[in-house]
């Protein structure tokens, strides 16, 4: 599906630059551009720069805009449903911390391109009985208790996921982050709500991301938050204590590849070498395939780097497919 991933970049890249999307000269099945597109979360932002495209079919078309009208739904659903539960909780006196996408999409171009399919906030650990009763009294059903996190429903669409780790024992960069409210700062004008600094923001960021690649790969949403984050922010972000943050956990090789290939695609379109292959043949949250190669490039050694790994890797897969 490199075409159609190439076809994908260029539709998101249009649309950040607020242009005209150039892919007449790239020839796709546009079944499996919409396949891939729904896959990775990323049909609404490419219906922006394709509804007025010549020589998309109208049935994918139609496709299209009704998963961009359903995204722009939801995202005004989430959005007054967790102010709400974040009222509730200050009212309450409960510390808490949205997380991760509910932040990320204020820095898109538009908010509706960035959904998020869990809404996810840290609450006081010890608060967690008191949380529910809220959750409940705002119509939510819990659908299951963990270590790390509970989960919420209300119908339509949300799903909240309450954390009480930032992240789950089971992660071996777990102790990073164990000691969650260390570094987290008062939301101003507020008394419970806190927030993380820019800089510890993009470190749970590609933290989270790393948990995710390294148990089943990722996908195109996470390259294009990447990207935007760097974009807003590469002026002020303290690089200094961000190298020495993911040093200390052992990702700073991931992260410097991650980054780059962020650049890669939404700067230049570039997106044929191996590992936006890895990248763009994986939903938003990996493959079971993918988890397999993982897998493989963790116990391998440390002196190949993991771009040439995932090669090995791919290659070897392929000469077996085809053989």
């Amino acid at each position: 599906m490199i075409n159609e991933g190439r076809y994908i970049v260029e539709l998101i890249r249009a649309v950040l630059e607020e242009r005209k999307a150039e892919v007449d000269n790239i020839q796709v099945n546009y079944e499996k551009l919409l396949k891939l597109a729904e896959l990775h979360y990323v049909t609404g932002i490419c219906y922006r720069a394709i509804k007025d495209g010549s020589g998309v079919p109208e049935d994918i078309l139609l496709k299209m805009r009704k998963s961009y009208d359903m995204t722009c739904a939801k995202e005004a659903i989430q959005e007054i449903e967790v102010n709400m539960i974040l009222e509730k909780l200050e009212s309450s006196g409960i510390k808490h911390m949205p997380l991760k996408g509910f932040i990320l999409k204020n820095i898109y171009p538009r908010p509706d391109m960035r959904l998020s399919a869990d809404v996810d906030i840290l609450i006081d650990e010890e608060k967690t009985n008191e949380v529910e009763k809220i959750m409940v009294s705002l119509g939510y059903t819990p659908m299951s208790k963990g270590v790390h996190h509970d989960v919420y429903h209300k119908k339509p669409v949300m799903n909240v996921e309450m954390h009480k780790k930032l992240m789950s024992d089971l992660v071996e960069i777990y102790d990073y982050f164990k000691d969650a409210w260390e570094k987290a700062v008062k939301k101003e004008g507020k008394q419970y709500e806190y927030m993380q600094s820019l800089e510890d923001f993009y470190i749970y960021q590609m933290g989270h991301l790393y948990k995710h690649y390294s148990k089943g790969g990722s996908g195109i949403r996470s390259v294009l938050d990447t990207y935007i984050y760097l974009k807003r922010y590469e002026d002020i972000l303290d690089r200094g204590y961000l190298d020495k943050e993911f040093e200390k956990m052992g990702i700073l090789d991931f992260v410097s590849t991650y980054e780059q290939l962020s650049f890669n695609w939404f700067e230049e379109g570039r997106v044929d070498d191996e590992l936006s292959l890895y990248i763009l043949s994986s939903g938003v949250f990996g493959t079971r395939y993918h988890s397999v190669l993982s897998s493989t490039i963790k116990k391998a050694s440390g002196e190949e780097s993991i771009k040439k790994l995932k090669f090995k890797y791919l290659v070897n897969r392929i000469f077996l497919i085809t053989t």
